[in-house]
């Protein structure tokens, strides 16, 4: 108990003296700044690349459901791939717009940053 209370004590006071230096823009964090770059454009991948995986193992499901014949054990195993396959399907789509319409209120489409506000006009 003594270690984890020693551990967010430390984390605490650090974040306090990082936190003025990112706040004035004083600190380079030019390698961290790369790499949270690099992580973003490979996160920037993952939904197209896990929907297809979502779609390919919904087509096996498809294609093991054609070629089961009248085996009904077979068929039922088919069943729950296309079944999961579609759920996979739903849930990575939904997550996307959520996502996507959340980045457009948020103005964080166009290369992030805060969204213009105009009270002149």
């Amino acid at each position: 108990m003594k270690k984890i209370a020693l551990l967010s004590a430390a984390s605490v006071f650090s974040l306090l003296l990082v936190v003025p230096l990112v706040a004035f823009g004083a600190a380079d964090f030019g390698p961290i700044e790369n790499l949270v770059t690099g992580v973003g454009g490979i996160v920037t991948l993952l939904p197209p690349i896990i929907i297809g995986i979502a779609v390919v193992y919904f087509l096996w499901g498809v294609v093991k459901f054609v070629g089961a014949g009248d085996d009904e054990e077979k068929r039922g195993s088919a069943k729950q791939i296309i079944t999961y396959g579609l759920i996979g399907i739903m849930v990575m789509v939904a997550l996307w717009g959520i996502i996507d319409v959340l980045m457009s209120i948020l103005g964080l489409d166009d290369g992030g940053g805060a969204p213009d506000i105009n009270l002149l006009d």
